[in-house]
């Protein structure tokens, strides 16, 4: 059987999860949020995906999540690869520049509605993403590059987010591709 990269465990055998994602796609992360399972990996909403980067399943169909993720060209790689559930929000990490139309350097946050960027800017591609304490802690595969231009600070492997709750910008989008 084909499942389009996701399927679920009934205690008998494995079924499809409403097609998945579509072909040129692989999940990389998986969350629930609100109720309902969210996948984040590379996939986008042209190749017929419910959304760019991210989608949820509500237990029958998918959708895309407040436009989805960006990079930049807009059609570039935006995978995400991480996502984490904190204080009633959800977390991204990965590879994109922009989340539901607003500036969001690898790391954004949805809150059911729309997404908000965290301010501060990561040049480097984050991998994973997690809270410790209440602090969100980021992490890459390569040293991180941080800040909104020269002279920036790079920072081996892992990184710190000193400022609490407070958001750059937000914004929501419902469509695909701005």
């Amino acid at each position: 059987a084909q499942f389009g990269e996701i399927a679920r465990w009934d205690g008998t055998q494995w079924t499809d999860l409403d097609g998945g994602i579509n072909t040129g796609g692989a999940i990389q992360t998986m969350a629930v949020y609100q109720g309902q399972l969210y996948i984040g990996g590379a996939f986008q909403e042209f190749a017929g995906n419910a959304g760019n980067f991210i989608q949820r399943w509500d237990g029958n169909t998918w959708t895309g999540v407040g436009g989805g993720v960006l990079g930049n060209p807009p059609g570039s790689n935006g995978a995400i690869t991480d996502l984490v559930v904190h204080d009633d929000r959800l977390y991204a990490g990965g590879v994109f520049e922009f989340a539901g139309g607003v500036r969001a350097e690898r790391v954004a946050v949805f809150d059911g509605n729309q997404w908000c960027g965290l301010g501060g800017d990561f040049f480097k591609n984050v991998i994973t993403i997690e809270f410790y304490q209440d602090t969100l802690y980021v992490a890459g595969a390569t040293p991180l590059v941080i800040g909104n231009g020269p002279p920036n600070d790079t920072i081996q492997w892992i990184a710190k987010y000193n400022q609490g709750t407070d958001f750059d910008t937000c914004g929501a989008i419902t469509t695909g591709l701005p």
